[in-house]
């Protein structure tokens, strides 16, 4: 996982599948420095995730990224 700040209160996060093994479940928020009720985007193709009370979801195939933001 990668993390950074962006413009005013904005954060970004990446996520990186880097075995030859999917990536399932989830991560807490806390452990990246986000708070709960965090709004998250995939910026990649624009889907809105939602509010996250306190995981964000990650599943990724083997080899695969995430960016939300």
């Amino acid at each position: 996982m990668w993390t950074a700040d962006g413009d005013g209160s904005s954060r970004y996060l990446a996520a990186f599948a880097t075995g030859d093994g999917p990536l399932p479940g989830s991560v807490a928020l806390g452990s990246l420095g986000y708070p709960p009720g965090t709004r998250a985007v995939v910026l990649r193709t624009g889907q809105d995730i939602g509010t996250l009370a306190s995981d964000l979801p990650v599943t990724l195939p083997a080899h695969g990224t995430a960016l939300a933001g």
